[in-house]
């Protein structure tokens, strides 16, 4: 699990890179990838939690919820407070991709399995149970698939984005 869990940055940017030219594309993956980069930047403080590492998760999945989810309302202020074009377009041009929405659900599963991890573990620390069999069994083969599953939805999403114009204009400054 190590190891998986540190791809999907990498792969958030290379995708960024390939859609760079779609607003709405540039816009979810620029998201998804600010939400990587504090997930791993926290992550050697929040390990050291132990008991409320999985409340961290399940923060960090809310935080993809409020952020990809609100991406209208975020270009809405961004633009009052910028007075940039791109979050006019970005407005214009939203919607949400079937890819997106299994991004959304993995975030969703994974937000529900460590909440009952971290009730588990609760429930562990306070001798209420004897084997946390969640964390021990099931989180890190679900996580791992996870973040697989993911990876994978975020390649398929930049292989069907619609063809965009070959200029940029909106990129101009005002």
């Amino acid at each position: 699990m190590e190891y998986i869990a540190y791809i999907n940055l990498p792969i958030c940017l290379i995708a960024l890179c390939f859609a760079w030219r779609n607003v709405n594309a540039r816009w979810f993956l620029i998201s998804l990838a600010a939400i990587e980069l504090i997930d791993l930047a926290m992550l050697p403080i929040v390990q050291e939690w132990r008991t409320h590492y999985y409340l961290w998760a399940v923060f960090m999945n809310i935080l993809f919820f409020v952020v990809v989810l609100g991406r209208m309302f975020w270009a809405r202020q961004l633009y009052k407070l910028t007075g940039s074009k791109y979050f006019i377009k970005l407005r214009l041009e939203y919607q949400l991709s079937q890819q997106e929405a299994a991004i959304c659900f993995l975030f969703l599963v994974s937000l529900v399995i460590n909440l009952l991890v971290w009730f588990e573990i609760l429930m562990y620390v306070n001798f209420v149970i004897d084997t946390p069999y969640l964390y021990s069994y099931v989180l890190n083969p679900i996580q791992s698939v996870l973040h697989i599953l993911e990876c994978l939805a975020v390649m398929t999403f930049i292989t069907k984005l619609p063809k965009s114009d070959k200029r940029m204009t909106y990129d101009y400054s005002n």
